[in-house]
């Protein structure tokens, strides 16, 4: 999808917003830990082996792959903080859909339970290291212009 973005949007601006909707669960005791784990997931960055593999992708494109060699995620585009509504933890992405949409897999609901240690994990009701349900709304985009 980052490639379609790339060569098709690559000026619209969107925002996501996480909410967790499990009942029960309050984040918001974790939100330091979400951010360092955010803070360091914008450490990351494509190996030359993996864009190597990517290059031999035939639905690849070979600026996409160049793109991602300078890719890297940019904590100016998220936000944690403390709900002020009720009890929990609001956390919402903001900016070029180009850039922001990387964070839609690792941060709402699809992977935020790895941002969380095994110890945090755990003490969520229900015991597991499972992630917390949430939603990833696209703000403004070629689709859905908000």
């Amino acid at each position: 999808m980052m490639q379609v973005v790339l060569h098709h949007f690559p000026g619209a601006q969107v925002e996501y917003v996480f909410k967790c909707r499990t009942e029960g669960v309050d984040l918001a005791p974790h939100a330091d830990e979400i951010r360092a784990g955010i803070a360091d997931l914008c450490k990351m960055r494509f190996r030359d082996e993996e864009l190597a593999y990517l290059r031999g992708l035939r639905f690849m494109k070979s600026d996409f792959v160049d793109f991602l060699a300078l890719f890297h995620f940019n904590e100016k585009y998220i936000r944690v903080e403390r709900s002020a509504d009720a009890p929990g933890l609001d956390i919402s992405i903001r900016g070029p859909w180009l850039h922001t949409i990387m964070f839609e897999i690792p941060v709402p609901g699809g992977g935020l339970g790895g941002l969380l240690s095994p110890h945090a994990a755990q003490t969520r009701p229900g015991g597991g290291a499972g992630t917390p349900q949430g939603e990833n709304r696209p703000g403004a985009h070629a689709g859905n212009p908000a």
